[in-house]
């Protein structure tokens, strides 16, 4: 049995040196500050995806502020047609290239695919004008920055 006591001392020597000899214990990875630049791996942003227009597009005029009575809209090349719009009620519009408001723009909103258009910009007849792809530019410019709203709760499911 003495060899019992020599075979116990040569695993507490070698479980010892495992521990405590410095080359033999495992290492923690080094800090990123201390990695060269090219071996720091970064997360590529994920863009939501592209909301692409259609052939037509529904543009939803909103009377925001006040009612619109009367706005005035033209809808492509079709006539310059009034409209009457109850405050903060909406009117589909079918679009295929162009939108034209005239007349109360301060109280209006304009929404395609759920996102508000900006309503600020007007051509020198103080018309607001919203063609196709402009708005297809400005939806890709919010995808793009992070600018998408948060699709709505249970969209995904």
């Amino acid at each position: 049995m003495p060899w019992l006591g020599g075979a116990a001392a040569v695993v507490i020597i070698a479980l010892a040196a495992w521990f405590l000899w410095p080359d033999a214990a495992p290492q923690a990875p080094a800090p990123a500050e201390f990695l060269p630049p090219d071996t720091l791996q970064t997360a590529a942003p994920v863009l939501p995806p592209r909301i692409v227009l259609g052939d037509t597009t529904s543009f939803y005029v909103i009377a925001a502020r006040d009612t619109l009575n009367p706005i005035r809209l033209t809808v492509d090349n079709g006539l310059r047609t009034p409209y009457w719009i109850e405050f903060l009620d909406s009117l589909e519009l079918r679009v295929t290239d162009q939108l034209v408001v005239e007349q109360r723009l301060n109280a209006v909103d304009v929404s395609v695919a759920d996102i508000l258009v900006p309503t600020d910009q007007r051509d020198p007849s103080n018309r607001l004008v919203l063609t196709k792809s402009g708005v297809q530019a400005f939806l890709d410019s919010l995808r793009t920055s992070g600018g998408y709203p948060l699709p709505p709760v249970g969209a995904n499911d």
